[in-house]
């Protein structure tokens, strides 16, 4: 067994999540961006963020689209919840799903933050303000809302909840 360090391309020691994406790249998020292995060339890919917010959760889209969920901001002004999105002719863009929910989004063991479907728009979850309910959204790549939010009942922090997709598109 070989330990993986930030001196082979990790950005940090500390890794808070692994994602294997359908291209067999895998992806590392950590406080302040993501670190990707590609098996094909060899090479790490970083991407940093000056916020020193954590990429939590990784997704590829069908167009090659790398969307990176950022959350859990240390410190004024508020908690980041951001969906970073790298296409694959190298562009980015950003979205604020604070926009649509609360500040914290909590998924646990194999359930993710956000899942993509078969149409490529973006499944996030979150809590209302005050994280009173549970809520789940659905945003388009541009960041409009495809569907009003959709409430998934009262929040408890012990509740354990997320998405999964099923690989066809469906959530």
């Amino acid at each position: 067994m070989r330990t993986i360090t930030p001196s082979d391309g990790l950005l940090s020691h500390t890794v808070l999540n692994v994602d294997v994406l359908a291209n067999g790249s895998i992806w590392d998020g950590t406080f302040g961006g993501a670190s990707g292995w590609n098996p094909i060339n060899g090479k790490w890919e970083i991407f940093e963020y000056a916020s020193q917010a954590a990429v939590t959760d990784t997704v590829l889209g069908p167009d090659g689209t790398l969307l990176l969920l950022q959350t859990f901001a240390f410190g004024p002004p508020r908690q980041e919840l951001w969906l970073n999105q790298i296409r694959s002719d190298g562009t980015q863009g950003r979205v604020d799903l604070r926009t649509f929910v609360s500040d914290l989004v909590i998924f646990r063991n194999n359930e993710h933050g956000i899942a993509l479907d078969g149409l490529n728009r973006v499944w996030f979850i979150g809590v209302s303000p005050g994280h009173i309910e549970k809520l789940l959204g659905i945003a388009n790549q541009n960041g409009t809302l495809a569907y009003p939010i959709f409430s998934l009942g009262p929040f408890s922090s012990s509740d354990p909840f997320g998405l999964l997709s099923d690989g066809s598109g469906g959530i």
